[in-house]
């Protein structure tokens, strides 16, 4: 069986962060060895079974993709559309690009998601979808449990692109506060970006840090070796504002922190009550600025407690997180979607 993936990009046709995690890592990792052969690209190539991601390309149309859906039909080819976020509803997508995702949805052999909830979503316009939750990729991460040297101050990182503005802003005041409260024995650090520059500058005066990831340290794979290299927190933050967007969102952040050995506090959202446990996987905390406060304090004040569950939530990743036990499960959805007659 051949697979092409016409993977999402911005117009660089370098692959998304989640293009790596979603398809290119479980599809050519050596647990699914044997299975099958796999292409990726950003234009459609002859093979046994198309998956499209999300938005494909930034100039795709509408016409494009009835093209290609076809062109698929005529090879007799399987078509699958994948999607790991609830894009469908979400405000800062083009109607164009609404409607074509629905098109491919709706025309798909089979669509692949990340969540439970995205797959109720995803069933209004096809029957047949299947839950993949996403892993990491073992091989990229640390095989024992990591020991950072450290100095003071203790530091809290969070991970995020410009679209979690909202979930930062969230928790913002109770940052604030923790930062004022340990007086120079605490600092904030920020990877990725953040759109609206009057947050950061809610932090004036305030020892907060921005690091930038070179342009060159981008891609996933690197991405993460880059993390490795420069981040050495005692406790990750994940606060997910509770919007009908971030309902259908993944447990990947927890994923990330975790496999780099770092205990986080996490909301007390579905995305996180399904995965980490209360206290011993991580800490739980309410979508309030006293929750928080009281989160992020304890966390710090509690340096075992903390290495604790950072251990357990790296073992936990380890032993049930890893391509190494699921990547074998991409290539059998793809089968049980595609049938014998495609493959």
């Amino acid at each position: 069986m051949r697979v092409h993936v016409l993977f999402a990009h911005a117009g660089d046709q370098k692959p998304f962060g989640c293009s790596y995690i979603r398809l290119l890592q479980p599809l050519q990792h050596p647990a699914a060895e044997n299975r099958g052969e796999i292409t990726f690209g950003v234009q459609p190539e002859l093979a046994d079974v198309l998956i499209v991601e999300r938005t494909w390309g930034p100039r795709t149309t509408l016409a494009q993709v009835e093209s290609l859906v076809q062109a698929v039909r005529r090879q007799g080819a399987c078509l699958l559309f994948t999607l790991d976020d609830n894009l469908l509803d979400l405000d800062t997508i083009s109607i164009e690009q609404k409607m074509y995702m629905r098109y491919l949805a709706r025309h798909a052999d089979g669509v692949l998601v990340s969540t439970p909830p995205l797959a109720e979503r995803m069933r209004r316009l096809n029957r047949r979808v299947v839950v993949l939750p996403n892993q990491v990729d073992e091989r990229l991460f640390p095989t024992e449990y990591p020991s950072f040297p450290k100095t003071a101050p203790l530091t809290i990182g969070y991970m995020g692109t410009p679209t979690h503005d909202g979930d930062l802003r969230m928790v913002l005041q109770a940052l604030r506060t923790v930062l004022r409260r340990f007086d120079g024995r605490v600092e904030l650090q920020l990877v990725g970006g953040v759109a609206d520059s009057r947050l950061l500058r809610l932090f004036d005066g305030l020892p907060v840090q921005v690091l930038r990831v070179p342009v060159e340290d981008m891609a996933y794979p690197r991405f993460v070796d880059w993390m490795r290299a420069n981040l050495h927190w005692d406790l990750a933050i994940a606060p997910l504002d509770d919007t009908f967007f971030n309902r259908f969102k993944s447990d990947l952040k927890f994923l990330d922190y975790s496999a780099l050995g770092f205990p986080g506090v996490y909301s007390r959202m579905l995305v996180y009550e399904g995965t980490v446990r209360h206290l011993e996987t991580g800490y739980l905390a309410e979508n309030t600025v006293a929750a928080w406060e009281e989160a992020l304090t304890w966390m710090l004040e509690h340096p075992e407690e903390r290495r604790r569950m950072g251990q357990a939530a790296w073992r936990f990743v380890q032993d049930e997180r890893t391509l190494q036990y699921h990547a074998a499960a991409w290539w059998k959805a793809i089968r049980d979607l595609c049938g014998d007659t495609h493959v």
